[in-house]
């Protein structure tokens, strides 16, 4: 099973190539290089790489959706029992607070319906 600490590190080497490669990218666009005066600014002869920003944030929320459920699998076995003003992971430790923010900023979360929410709601209100 894979630690927190090399997930993140994995994460973060990949991270790091991606932005490497943009900037060689970057480098390699015609009129990127010394400016003169006759000269367009990119914003007259490039428009936005919009296949790229969308591929950048679809990756992005793959790879927080699959951490996030990474990190419900891996800790599935020592939650505590459930309390509604409690907390599931510790507050104390970076590991905790990490895989707290993680589970909360998941997009899976957008997936649920009115009804599944409501449904969640009225759970946790009876408990």
């Amino acid at each position: 099973m894979l630690s927190f600490h090399s997930i993140a590190s994995h994460q973060h080497k990949a991270v790091g190539r991606l932005v490497s490669q943009a900037i060689r990218r970057k480098s390699a666009i015609p009129g990127r290089g010394a400016k003169n005066s006759a000269e367009k600014t990119p914003s007259q002869t490039q428009s936005v790489p919009i296949a790229q920003c969308a591929l950048a944030a679809g990756l992005g929320i793959a790879t927080v959706s699959a951490s996030a459920a990474l990190v419900e699998s891996a800790t599935a076995s020592s939650v505590p029992a459930f309390d509604p003003k409690g907390q599931r992971f510790d507050a104390q430790s970076f590991t905790g607070r990490f895989s707290r923010m993680l589970l909360a900023c998941d997009p899976r979360l957008l997936l649920y319906t009115a009804n599944q929410v409501r449904d969640a709601r009225e759970l946790i209100g009876n408990w």
